[in-house]
C-alpha cells in the first residue's frame, strides 16, 4: 500500500474490511501505522526493529488516541528504541507484573514458569516428580534449605542460555538444544 500522510478525516473515513485485517501506514509518522480488525476495531501500531538483534517488533498503542496524540506516542515509542529499549516487550512486562530487569532475563523466566505453572491443562496439580524433572532439564533444583524455592543447578537449558534474555534466544537456538537431548 502506498504511503499517505493520515489526516483526522482519513482515519473515520477509512472502512473496514469484512474478511481481513487492513494496516495503513502513515508517512507523517515513519512506523506508526492504523490498523483495522474485520469488525470495525481500530488501534495504532509502532512497527520498529529492536536494535540488539533486528527482529522486527510490533508496539499496539493502547486504545484508540487522536492522531496526533499517536503520534507523540509514536516518537516515544521509537525514542525508547533508539535509546536500545524494547518498548513491546516493557508493555508485555508490565502487563505480566515481570520488574523491568527480570522480564528478559532467561533465568527469570524459567523460574517464573516453575512457580506459576503449577496444575495439568485439566486443572489437576501437577505431581512433584513432574515439577522436579521439568525444573532438572530447565537447570534448577528445589532449594535445599527447604525453602520450596528454584536455584541454578549449573544444568540444563539454563547451562547454554545463561545471561541471554528471552529475546535473543533464536530458533536455532531452541533447535541446539534439542539436539543435545
Amino acid at each position: 500500500m502506498s504511503r499517505t500522510k493520515l489526516t483526522a478525516v482519513k482515519v473515520a473515513n477509512v472502512k473496514a474490511n469484512p474478511t481481513k485485517r487492513i494496516e495503513i501506514p502513515d508517512a507523517g509518522k515513519p512506523g506508526l501505522y492504523l490498523v483495522i480488525q474485520p469488525n470495525g476495531k481500530r488501534a495504532w501500531a509502532v512497527r520498529y526493529r529492536r536494535l540488539s538483534d533486528r527482529m522486527p517488533r510490533k508496539l499496539t498503542l493502547d486504545g484508540f488516541p487522536s492522531l496526533a496524540t499517536a503520534h507523540k506516542l509514536a516518537q516515544v515509542a521509537l525514542d525508547r528504541v533508539a535509546e536500545g529499549g524494547d518498548p513491546a516487550a516493557e508493555k508485555q512486562a508490565a502487563k505480566h507484573n515481570i520488574p523491568g530487569a527480570e522480564a528478559d532475563a532467561i533465568a527469570d523466566a524459567f523460574r517464573l514458569f516453575l512457580e506459576k505453572y503449577t496444575r495439568t491443562k485439566g486443572g489437576r496439580p501437577l505431581r512433584e516428580t513432574t515439577r522436579r524433572e521439568t525444573g532438572r532439564l530447565l537447570g534448577f533444583r528445589r532449594d535445599p534449605a527447604g525453602t520450596g524455592k528454584w536455584t541454578d543447578s549449573g544444568g540444563g537449558v539454563l547451562a547454554n542460555w545463561k545471561g541471554k534474555t528471552v529475546g535473543a534466544i533464536r530458533p536455532a537456538d531452541v533447535r541446539d538444544v534439542l539436539d543435545e537431548l
